[in-house]
């Protein structure tokens, strides 16, 4: 079954209004999937709608699971949130076809704010990426850095609890000397896998779609041959030791003007 992702509007329809409008429309998400969040005060049925096709289920739905729930599509009768609790924070993400997640929260999902990610030139050892929320963490709320080395062949994710606050550090693992890594920021609750990434993501920063990037190089770096500190040319790799960098003379080396990135050491043999 071919379902027509993006091609229409889609909607969260339910007992708060039935109407296919602009007040129930979903909006687009990562992976061709569609984001509502709502604050329930009743235990609401509800049904998705994608343009004109009303799609349920067997009656009721799981919230915080990890793996999605099936949605019937052009079909099934109204669905409820099994475990509804008044005044809760729901957030539905689904794609557009059969299948959706529901999560639960005692607050509205943060937006990711801000951080500090890496790109360009790094070592090769482990990278920090600190990722800020726009308040306090929900309890359920964990953020995620996914990331590739193959272009996105294939993808790894790593998950950080911000445990209540409204930022936390995760780590993406070393790496040899010439690997570009590609990466973005997302929410979510704990246990999502790779695979259910997309259609499990809450809030993101992609880099307006860019993603972050950057290419590790050796923290030690040796010259090639003689010539200029400055000049790439002069050492293994043509590339110029960054700032920091552990670097070995073995041939004659100038300076034209100022060395440009300061060396944690230098050894001359």
């Amino acid at each position: 079954m071919t379902f027509p992702i993006f091609s229409q509007p889609n909607y969260w329809c339910g007992d708060w209004s039935w109407s296919t409008d602009a007040s129930n429309q979903m909006s687009t998400s990562l992976g061709s999937s569609y984001i509502y969040i709502r604050q329930f005060t009743s235990n609401w049925a509800f049904k998705f709608v994608n343009n004109v096709t009303w799609c349920g289920n067997g009656g009721s739905i799981s919230e915080n699971t990890t793996t999605p729930q099936s949605i019937t599509y052009n079909g099934g009768s109204n669905i409820y949130i099994s475990g509804y609790e008044v005044n809760k924070y729901y957030i539905a993400k689904w794609n557009g076809g059969t299948s959706a997640f529901i999560f639960e929260f005692s607050q509205a999902p943060r937006t990711i704010s801000g951080g500090t990610y890496p790109t360009g030139s790094v070592s090769t050892s482990n990278q920090d990426v600190t990722v800020n929320l726009s308040g306090n963490a929900d309890a359920n709320e964990r953020i995620y850095i996914r990331y590739t080395t193959n272009n996105w062949s294939s993808s790894s994710i790593i998950e950080g609890n911000p445990s209540g606050t409204n930022t936390v550090t995760i780590q993406i693992p070393s790496q040899t000397a010439g690997t570009t890594v590609k990466y973005y920021v997302f929410t979510s609750i704990s246990g999502i896998s790779v695979s259910n990434a997309d259609l499990a993501t809450i809030s993101y920063n992609n880099n307006s779609g860019s993603n972050f990037q950057y290419t590790t190089v050796s923290t030690t770096y040796e010259t090639d041959q003689d010539g200029d500190w400055n000049t790439a040319a002069t050492w293994l790799g043509d590339v110029v030791p960054p700032a920091g960098a552990d670097c070995t003379i073995k041939h004659a080396c100038t300076v034209n003007g100022s060395v440009t990135n300061s060396p944690a050491s230098v050894t001359i043999n």
